[in-house]
Parts: structure tokens; C-alpha cells; sequence
């Protein structure tokens, strides 16, 4: 008498736990020795609880068909519990859907509707959803019964506050929703996923985001359905529905003309599919890769590829296995193919447009080109002008030095006198070549005067053995000084005219020299110009 006490409770415990918590609930009946059930109800009652916690916990195989008829025929028979009456009802419809009967299946869900008390929320809920479910498996256009059915049960799921259930019926309506408009389907989908994620159901959770993809995917947002596709594919690799999301990314990356992308996941989502004759999926990949070759441009590819998508559509037509969830319906495929036959034509307009202004851009590139050619040819001119003035007054500055017994150093006369030939050399080129060629060979005599900087230092050290060693004290209160501001107070120093020292420096112009030598009076904190400045502190210096 004790074991059958204690029998009883453990199955009001199960009743208890079976909508929370489905696998206790199992594992408190499993416990249970049944010949301890000593009365006819309380074996009905483990019947139906055997059988509704094996369904809540998926464990489809262990729901006996001769445990739910127990169930059913004690409870029919005993009209003083109809709440479990009904309960018993919609598992055996369970039973039969698990069995591929939804005939019979609706029968019994249509049974325990019309048995059912209208504050008993929990069942209407499981009846309107079973019934939701099973048009479904029938329809694969918008059925206005099934939307209410899925309403109907998301109402009373409310009401008792299943959350499991709930995300069955947001699934439901939002699979739904999403043939007339992406945008209710959102709504109930996300929430779907909200709660998923609240439970810790990662099944749920990637059927949430495969149905949001897909969704719009169907409404053409393809950017948005690659996202939340990939956002699936990552956040829950082992799901089955991933499979579907790894389609759902292929038809998305092809759509916005990614091919490799999207055979990248067509491969993986082929790779991972257990089932490889599932027509749906099928028709889905068929569908893909006949967007690949319409981006390639291989129309008669495509063609082939779409008689067969149709062939295989055709036959899912007839199947009751069908899902709503049907991929992209025709129109889409048809506007794709004149989309693409516009895009080609809009692309060739482009590239000529966009030839026609590199070729404008380029031939401007070369008219500026040769402008500034012409610009520093007419430049260098000028000075060549100003070096044929000056040669004849550096050659008379070196015979007055010599007349005064001032004599260089030798290696500072031979550097003067590789100085004067440089000269000499650049004016008889700019008299005896075309300007093109000239400008090179300018270029080419300037940068072999590498003797340049030896010139500079043996200057530097002429004058300071003449004036007290004037320059280097300058030099070594001013060590930041460069190289070319050091030649440039050299040469001004030994009073040389500014077309020469912007040839011996390789300095573009004389307005150059002339703001160098502005910058380096303001460096040196002088209270006059350098030139002036240069004047007073070295003395001994012939005039040029």
C-alpha cells in the first residue's frame, strides 16, 4: 500500500514537471515499479504521463501506442477528469502524426477541441498549435486558418506562460508572415530568438534565424539575409537548421553577385547535409547555382539548370512533406534574368564612359607635363643667359686676384677652374641642342659635378685662413645648420652672384636662393641681411 502511495505521488510529481521540465519528469516515471499501481486510475494516469513526457522530451520512441489508447479508453470511459480526457486525445493525434497519419492525427485534435473547457489554455494552446502544424504540412501557400490556428495558440500559451511553446507558435506565425511582408514575420521571429536564447535552446535558436534569413531573402533583401545567415552559421555550427542557413548564405552572396562566396557555402551546406535527397534543399541549391551562372553570363547554363528546378518544384508540389519555407519564387528568378541583360548593357556604357575620361585625363596629365618642360626649359634659360654675363667677370675676378699675389691654394684652384668649365659647358649646350635635349644633359652635367661639396669646403677653408676663421665660429654657434645652408653663407661669404650659386648648388632659381638666404637671417637672429651681415665679418675676399 506504501509502494502504491508513493507510486501516485511520483506520478502527480511527473504531472507536475512535465511542462517545465519534461526529462525529470521521465526519469521520476522510470522510477516507478507498475505493478505497485494497484487501481485502474492510477495506471491510466501513468499511461498518459509516460506518453506526454516521452513527446515533451522527444523521446518519440518510447510514446506506445498502446499506452495513449489506455490512457484514452479509461478517461472516455470515466467522464469525472476531462482535463486528462483531452490530454490523452491529443496524444494519441500526436501518435498518429509520428505515424505519417495527419489525417487521423487532425481528427483527434478537432476531438479534443470540441471536449476541452475554455479555461484549460494549456491544451487549447497544444490543440491550436497541433492543428496550425498540421495544415502546414498540407499547404504551401498563406492559409488564413493556420495564421489563426498559430494565433489562437499563441494567445493561450500566453496565458499559462509556456515559454517552449510560445517560441513554437512565434515560429509558426512568423514562417507565415513572411509570404505577404518581412516585416510582422520580424517581429515574431526575433522574439522567437529572444526567448530561445533566454532558455538556452540552440535548436531554436538557429530555426529562429534560419526562418528570419530566409525571410528576407524572399523580400530580396539579400545584404540582411547573408548577415543574420552568417550570424546563424557562427553562432550555432551543429545545428541542423545551420544546413539550411549555409543555403540561405550561398543564394544571398550570389544574389549580390559573390560567386565564390557562394559556392564557398553551397560546398559546406552539401558537406553537412545528412539527408541528400531532400528535394527542398535541392531545389534551393538549383536555384543558387542558377544565379552563379547568370553572373557569369552563361545563359544557356542557366536555362538548363531552371527547366530541372522546375521539374523538381513540380514534384515538391505534390509532396505533404512540403514546407512553406518553399525558396524564391519564380518571379524573383525571371526579374534576375532581365536584370542581368540590363546590368551588361549598363556595364559596357560605363566602361566606355569611363575610357573615354581616362584617355581626356590622360591626354591632360600630358599637355600639364610638357607645360612645366617648357616652364623649366624657359627657366634654365635664363640663367644660361646669366652665366654668360657672369663667366666673364669670374675669369677677370681670378686674374685680379692673381695680380694682388692673393694666390689659392692649389686644389681650390683646380676646383674653381672645374667650376668655370661647368659653366662654360652648360652655355655651349643650351646654344647647340633642342631644348628636350638640353634639359637632359643639364640635368646629367649637374649631377656629375660630385666634386661639388670638396669645392665648398676648400672655399670655406680659403676664407677662414684670410679672416679669422670667421666662418667656422659661425658654423659652431649654428650646428643645426644643413649642408646646402652651410654652402649657401659659403658662397655668399665669398661674394658670388646668385645665378652661380644656384648652379653650384642645384637650386631651381635664383628667387630660391634669394628666400633661403631671408629664412637663414631670421635662423641666425641677424640684425641684418645675411649678405650684409657676411660683408662685415669677412673682409678679405676679392669682389666677384
Amino acid at each position: 500500500m506504501a509502494c502504491h502511495h508513493e507510486a501516485e505521488r511520483n506520478i502527480r510529481l511527473a504531472d507536475e514537471l512535465v511542462y517545465t521540465n519534461p526529462d525529470s519528469s521521465l526519469a521520476l516515471l522510470r522510477q516507478i515499479d507498475t505493478a505497485s499501481l494497484s487501481s485502474p486510475s492510477s495506471r491510466a494516469y501513468y499511461a498518459l504521463m509516460w506518453t506526454q513526457s516521452a513527446f515533451r522530451a522527444n523521446h518519440f520512441d518510447l510514446a506506445s501506442d498502446s499506452l495513449a489508447r489506455a490512457a484514452y479508453d479509461y478517461y472516455s470511459q470515466h467522464g469525472n477528469d476531462r482535463e486528462k480526457l483531452v490530454r490523452s486525445m491529443i496524444y494519441l493525434g500526436l501518435r498518429e502524426e509520428n505515424n505519417g497519419d495527419s489525417e487521423s492525427a487532425m481528427s483527434w485534435y478537432k476531438k479534443a477541441e470540441s471536449m476541452a473547457d475554455t479555461t484549460d489554455y494549456r491544451n487549447l494552446g497544444q490543440i491550436n498549435l497541433r492543428i496550425g502544424e498540421a495544415i502546414a504540412m498540407h499547404n504551401h501557400f498563406l492559409n488564413t486558418e493556420e495564421l489563426h490556428r498559430y494565433e489562437k495558440a499563441l494567445h493561450y500559451y500566453n496565458k499559462v506562460g509556456d515559454t517552449l511553446q510560445i517560441i513554437y507558435c512565434l515560429l509558426g506565425t512568423g514562417a507565415l508572415y513572411r509570404n505577404y511582408g518581412i516585416d510582422s514575420a520580424k517581429h515574431n521571429l526575433l522574439e522567437a530568438y529572444h526567448l530561445s536564447k533566454a532558455i538556452n535552446n540552440t535548436k531554436l535558436c538557429a530555426r529562429s534565424l534560419e526562418f528570419l534569413s530566409r525571410g528576407y531573402l524572399k523580400d530580396s533583401l539579400c545584404e540582411t539575409s547573408k548577415e543574420i545567415a552568417l550570424h546563424c552559421i557562427n553562432k550555432y555550427p551543429n545545428e541542423e537548421r545551420t544546413i539550411d542557413a549555409h543555403y540561405d548564405a550561398a543564394c544571398a552572396y550570389a544574389l549580390l553577385g559573390n560567386n565564390d562566396s557562394a559556392m564557398y557555402y553551397l560546398n559546406a551546406a552539401s558537406q553537412q547535409e545528412s539527408d541528400k535527397n531532400d528535394v527542398e534543399r535541392s531545389a534551393l541549391k538549383m536555384f543558387c547555382m542558377k544565379i552563379i551562372a547568370e553572373n557569369q553570363g552563361d545563359f544557356l547554363k542557366s536555362v538548363q539548370i531552371n527547366e530541372q528546378r522546375e521539374h523538381l518544384n513540380d514534384s515538391l508540389r505534390e509532396s505533404q512533406v512540403l514546407h512553406r519555407i518553399l525558396d524564391i519564387d519564380y518571379q524573383e528568378s525571371h526579374k534576375m534574368t532581365d536584370s542581368l541583360l540590363y546590368e551588361q548593357k549598363m556595364k559596357r556604357g560605363i566602361l566606355f564612359i569611363v575610357l573615354v575620361l581616362i584617355i581626356l585625363a590622360a591626354s591632360f596629365i600630358i599637355y600639364l607635363m610638357k607645360r612645366h618642360e617648357q616652364e623649366r626649359v624657359s627657366t634654365l634659360m635664363r640663367h644660361v643667359e646669366e652665366l654668360a654675363n657672369e663667366r666673364e667677370s669670374l675669369q677677370q675676378s681670378n686674374d685680379r686676384i692673381q695680380q694682388k699675389g692673393m694666390t689659392f691654394n692649389k686644389r681650390l684652384t683646380e676646383l674653381l677652374s672645374a667650376y668655370h668649365g661647368l659653366c662654360g659647358r652648360i652655355i655651349d649646350m643650351s646654344t647647340s641642342m633642342p631644348e628636350k635635349v638640353f634639359l637632359k644633359k643639364f640635368k646629367e652635367e649637374i649631377s656629375s659635378f660630385t666634386q661639388r661639396e670638396e669645392f665648398l669646403k676648400e672655399l670655406q677653408k680659403y676664407i677662414d685662413e684670410h679672416n679669422d676663421n670667421a666662418l667656422e665660429k659661425l658654423f659652431k654657434q649654428h650646428p643645426d645648420l644643413s649642408s646646402k645652408e652651410r654652402g649657401l653663407i659659403i658662397l655668399t661669404a665669398w661674394q658670388m652672384r646668385s645665378a652661380n650659386i644656384a648652379v653650384c648648388l642645384d637650386i631651381p632659381s635664383e628667387n630660391t636662393i634669394r628666400g633661403m638666404r631671408k629664412r637663414l637671417s631670421d635662423k641666425l637672429s641677424l640684425p641684418v641681411p645675411l649678405a650684409d651681415y657676411l660683408k662685415e665679418i669677412i673682409k678679405n675676399v676679392p669682389t666677384l
